[in-house]
């Protein structure tokens, strides 16, 4: 970890240098300095364990095994139970082909939707997951209820008549895109 962000095309970029372009390298980004590579074969991955730690712009990088050790759709499964009756779980592909999400369909009642849950690794690590739904109807971001948007919501249109700007409850973007 560092205070400095790497962007993934540098990382990628000064790995593939020094390591001397393996065969089929692929590198994946987690966020907060956290990087995922894969290799073709596994003498390349323990040619690079073996050699660790590596030296990029003067930062100190640490190569160990991935040891996931979650399995993924039974973690999906428990935050839909969460929030309502699984259906379904599956794991999609997004553009660029490196992201990926996990889709858990659930039967919802739709007058406690929640736009976040909080949930707990095996480590006890805190993170909150922001939740979007598909088919999502008219919804007021003010109140939070279905069946008016915002710009028909009285206490809205008073606020707004009154040059205050209303305090926005609901996120614009919990509805999920259709692409």
């Amino acid at each position: 970890m560092s205070d400095r962000s790497f962007s993934l095309g540098i990382v990628e970029s000064a790995f593939t240098a020094i390591w001397n372009y393996p065969k089929s390298f692929k590198i994946k980004a987690h966020g907060d300095n956290v990087y995922q590579f894969f290799f073709a074969k596994e003498t390349d991955l323990i040619r690079l364990e073996r050699g660790s730690p590596w030296l990029i712009k003067q930062f100190t990088i640490h190569v160990r095994r991935w040891k996931s050790g979650i399995n993924f759709h039974e973690a999906a499964r428990k935050i839909g139970e969460r929030i309502g009756t699984v259906l379904e779980v599956d794991l999609f592909e997004m553009r660029p082909k490196e992201l990926q999400i996990m889709k858990v369909r659930v039967n919802v009642d739709i007058t406690t939707l929640k736009q976040s849950i909080r949930v707990a690794s095996p480590a006890k690590q805190q993170y909150e997951i922001q939740l979007k739904y598909e088919k999502l109807g008219i919804r007021c971001r003010c109140c939070g209820f279905m069946g008016h948007e915002m710009r028909n919501y009285d206490t809205y249109l008073t606020l707004s008549a009154s040059n205050v700007d209303p305090l926005l409850a609901w996120r614009a973007d919990l509805k999920a895109d259709q692409n």
